[in-house]
């Protein structure tokens, strides 16, 4: 059956009319070097990487054109000290550049990175590399920056550690984040604005704390997470976005309910819809997004059940110094049904369930063995968003799926766990460029696809 013939065309259709959407732009760059600015020729693309399970902040990289006798002698030799300061200027939905006076422009200045620091004036390879005019006037070169937050360029250098006593892991959590975050900067217009937490964090109150010193502050999160009791029971991160810290559970697929905003995708068969002008709307506690692009589904679940378990065994440490057994008649009796914890998740059909021993063993931190589990007992799926607007994304956003089985609309729920977004231009030439984006999203899903019967 065709996707405009059933229940989802109501939604579909309020996407398509629900008027114009920011998603067209144009890029400005500056780089600044050695106390100068100096502008690129044209932008060719802007790129962001958003893992927010792999890493901890945005990888951002942009592509320009620029005079080879400018690289060469006026970026190359700073390269340890290069900024950029990077601007998105709405247009409107014209095909010709119009810049659309009812939307704010967003700037901000990044600490930047070669890709390529080699120096052609060294290698001496061109006669246009030996003068610096010459080389402004003869040669057109690409040159890529990695660009990173200035509140990062120092906060992953810095180390802590100490005793703190009597609070939950989660506070321990968000006080590092923001006490490292102020101290890391000095340009209160670069500083991160605050920390939210998403889900429903261990309630428990710990008598002490011990974080090691020299632990990088970028790792102290996920040390406390694995070794000081956990965060939450279906895994942790953390990740810094738009100067602003988040803190949630990556498999957490029953999320939705209590989210305040969430994303719902509309999956639309590739191809039926390319590239709509109109691709999402938004309402108070929603983002809905029309996927028209390719999609993808990877699901290693029943593999990793099968080799590492869809169970856990281990001792609980809190007993062992206490409770651990009963003695009498010179003897040490020890019942293993109130030491040892078997916990299965998503027992399977067969009823043979594999119930593997923790690395840990011996150990009390039952929300990393829990977290471990929830790991490898969902799937991953990547839907393609095309003409996205990606601001409109956070890392760990609860997501709920809209597709079609036996023709009838079906619905799963999952996490929002990457945002790959790559913006480049629909217009030809070198200048008056309009940028579009597609973002690429990778959803944490159940690993149980539900299916109706036909009618």
């Amino acid at each position: 059956m065709n996707v405009q013939q059933t229940a989802l065309q109501r939604e579909i259709t309020a996407v398509l009319s629900s008027g114009s959407k920011p998603v067209f732009c144009e890029w400005i760059v500056q780089i600044h070097a050695n106390g100068k600015t100096h502008t690129p020729v044209t932008v060719m693309n802007v790129e962001n990487m958003a893992d927010y399970l792999g890493q901890y902040a945005d990888e951002i990289s942009v592509e320009v054109m620029m005079m080879e006798g400018m690289f060469n002698y006026d970026i190359v030799p700073y390269k340890s000290k290069l900024e950029v300061t990077l601007k998105r200027v709405p247009l409107t939905d014209s095909t010709i550049l119009v810049r659309d006076d009812y939307q704010s422009a967003i700037g901000f200045r990044y600490t930047a990175t070669l890709y390529d620091n080699n120096s052609k004036l060294l290698e001496g390879n061109t006669p246009s590399s030996n003068q610096r005019e010459i080389g402004n006037r003869s040669t057109l070169i690409p040159v890529r920056l990695q660009l990173m937050q200035p509140v990062l360029e120092r906060m992953r250098m810095q180390t802590c550690g100490g005793t703190f006593r009597k609070l939950k892991t989660i506070d321990l959590v968000v006080y590092l984040l923001t006490k490292y975050s102020t101290t890391a900067i000095k340009d209160t217009a670069a500083s991160v604005k605050g920390v939210t937490v998403l889900g429903k964090p261990n309630p428990v109150v710990r008598e002490h704390i011990v974080v090691p010193h020299l632990t990088p502050v970028v790792g102290a999160p996920t040390w406390i997470h694995e070794h000081a009791g956990g965060v939450f029971q279906t895994g942790f991160r953390f990740y810094l976005q738009k100067q602003h810290w988040y803190v949630f559970s990556p498999f957490d697929v029953k999320a939705y309910e209590s989210s305040p905003k969430s994303l719902t995708i509309i999956n639309v068969p590739a191809n039926r819809m390319p590239n709509p002008e109109r691709s999402y709307r938004t309402t108070p506690t929603q983002l809905i997004v029309l996927a028209t692009g390719d999609t993808k589904h990877v699901d290693n679940s029943e593999q990793q059940h099968l080799n590492a378990g869809n169970g856990v065994r281990f001792i609980d440490a809190s007993k062992v110094f206490g409770g651990f057994g009963t003695t009498g008649d010179n003897k040490l009796v020890v019942e293993k049904a109130k030491n040892v914890n078997e916990i299965v998740i998503d027992p399977r059909e067969t009823g043979l369930n594999f119930i593997k021993q923790s690395a840990s063993k011996i150990t009390s931190n039952y929300m990393k063995e829990y977290s471990d589990l929830a790991a490898r007992s969902g799937s991953y799926i990547q839907y393609t968003w095309e003409n996205s607007n990606p601001d409109l994304l956070y890392p760990g956003m609860a997501v709920r799926i809209m597709y079609l089985g036996n023709d009838i609309p079906e619905e799963m729920f999952g996490v929002l766990l990457g945002a790959h977004s790559f913006s480049t231009s629909d217009t030809k030439g070198m200048v008056n460029k309009r940028f579009n984006s597609k973002t690429v999203l990778t959803v944490f899903i159940n690993r149980n696809i539900q299916v109706s019967a036909n009618a």
